[in-house]
């Protein structure tokens, strides 16, 4: 393997691992599935940090923009999604029977406050603590690796030219710095 796939493995891992940080800090950690999504897949000119999530659009600078369009299977698995993460935010649906009692809390009370989060987000955004924005996680994990990834990888270049002429011209006192 030469040096600069060396060089593009390491940094792939310390951006994942960045952007990882980045998730914690800025708490956008309920239930760790988008945390723990985060993939990270070496190509031939580089690297890619993909996640399956479906809420991984939150990493980004865009945020949210609601999708008209869609089957209702669709919208009931969406809804069950947003009703897991309000259960592992500790979030209690409060629903009432006929007589105004308060019922028991089941899959469908937690369908239910899946829809109503679901339509919360489309009226007005994501997260306000980033102005119904995205989190810009990736701008900032960027950002500050930004100096370690020129560093590491003009090293990586430099050590795999030299390795390069060292080979062609096969000089035993050949000597560069």
């Amino acid at each position: 393997m030469s040096k600069l796939k060396e060089a593009l493995s390491r940094l792939s891992k310390d951006y994942k691992e960045e952007i990882e940080k980045q998730i914690i800090a800025k708490e956008m950690v309920a239930s760790g599935k988008l945390k723990n999504s985060l993939r990270v897949r070496l190509e031939d000119n580089g690297f890619s940090i993909s996640s399956d999530e479906l809420h991984s659009y939150l990493l980004g600078s865009e945020g949210y923009r609601a999708k008209t369009t869609g089957s209702k299977s669709d919208r009931v698995e969406k809804w069950d999604r947003l009703g897991e993460w309000a259960r592992s935010k500790g979030m209690q649906p409060l629903i009432r029977d006929k007589k105004g009692r308060f019922r028991k809390v089941n899959k469908n009370s937690y369908r239910s406050l899946g829809y109503l989060i679901s339509r919360s987000i489309n009226r007005k955004g994501t997260i306000q603590r980033f102005g119904y924005k995205g989190s810009e996680v990736i701008s900032s994990a960027v950002e500050s690796l930004n100096q370690k990834s020129k560093d590491v990888l003009v090293e990586a270049f430099e050590q795999d030219i030299i390795a390069m002429v060292r080979e062609d011209f096969k000089y035993e006192n050949l000597k560069i710095e």
